[in-house]
């Protein structure tokens, strides 16, 4: 939701969101000690505010510091269930990731882990600063039809946009595997 086409209720709870993860980062970077409590907490839907920490991938950030941030407990547990569930998502991935290098590796693939856990990791030192996605692989253009091969035989399945021709397939493609 943009904050120009937002209704005033949803204005207040990005607003709040906002001061929020400000706090959080400023708790963070050693900036700040300790922060005033955000007011307006009690004049938002919390159920709203909960989905605005989703929709913006903060939930781990606002856990990690929500004594300090002082939010209200209901808000604050909700918070605690998100972070752990994409904590989850982020450990399966980053086992997946994994799993799918060392796959292509062992069978002389050489590949390059892009994005996702390895770029997360790599700029905030957390698994799930990036949220959950898809596994992203640079592998060679000669080497992409191997690489497809090796990994549907080891359980990864092809997905192909139907919007590209058989000429792109190698620069472009997309492989699923059901965990």
């Amino acid at each position: 939701m943009s904050r120009k086409h937002a209704s005033p209720a949803d204005r207040a709870v990005i607003e709040l969101l906002v001061q929020a993860v400000r706090a959080a980062f400023a708790l963070e970077s050693g900036a700040v000690e300790e922060v005033e409590p955000p007011p307006g907490f009690a004049d938002i839907d919390p159920l709203m505010f909960i989905k605005a920490v989703k929709t913006h991938r903060v939930s781990q950030l606002l856990d990690e510091h929500a004594a300090a941030l002082h939010l209200p407990s209901e808000i604050a547990n909700e918070i605690r269930n998100l972070a752990r569930m994409e904590t989850l998502k982020a450990m399966t991935l980053a086992q997946e990731t994994a799993r799918a290098w060392s796959t292509l590796s062992q069978a002389g693939i050489p590949a390059l882990v892009m994005k996702g856990v390895a770029l997360s990791v790599q700029t905030t030192g957390r698994l799930t600063s990036r949220g959950d996605g898809d596994i992203d692989l640079l592998v060679t253009p000669e080497d992409v039809r191997r690489a497809l091969e090796v990994l549907n035989e080891a359980g990864w399945n092809r997905q192909m946009p139907r919007e590209l021709s058989d000429d792109w397939w190698p620069w472009y493609s997309r492989v699923n595997r059901e965990t």
